[in-house]
């Protein structure tokens, strides 16, 4: 039963999210955008729902990549967050950083459970899983 209500509220954050895709994200400050980041706690894909809509989320992931420097996706990278920090590790392996296996390393025993949502799918994963995912896409 306690699954069922995760997942419909899941559903309905990501309804909410995406009816405010109108809503300017460019205007954040870093901080900011982890902040929002982290009080989702969802990590999505550019496309979520039976209409695969673009979640605000996936607006903010890209700003976060946008703007942020490399130094602050390091530091993001140990947010108290787990979805703020496999979000800056993702903008990190798309940027192809140098820093990426160092940064991994260190975060093999982040055991940290990550909701995703992806079309229609919600799954939980461990970020280090995530980060092994990202390292793998190169």
């Amino acid at each position: 039963m306690a699954k069922h209500s995760i997942i419909l509220a899941l559903f309905i954050a990501a309804f909410f999210s995406c009816k405010r895709k109108n809503e300017k994200v460019s205007s954040l400050s870093v901080k900011e955008i982890a902040r929002e980041i982290s009080a989702t706690n969802v990590l999505t894909s550019d496309q979520v729902g039976d209409a695969l809509a673009r979640p605000r989320q996936w607006d903010l992931y890209e700003d976060l990549r946008s703007k942020a420097t490399d130094k602050e996706l390091l530091l993001l990278t140990t947010d108290k967050n787990s979805v703020v920090r496999c979000y800056s590790f993702q903008a990190l392996a798309a940027r192809k950083s140098t820093e990426l296996f160092g940064i991994l390393i260190n975060h093999l025993s982040d055991t940290a459970k990550v909701t995703l949502f992806s079309g229609c799918l919600i799954d939980n994963k461990k970020s280090r899983r995530l980060f092994l995912r990202d390292i793998y896409k190169l």
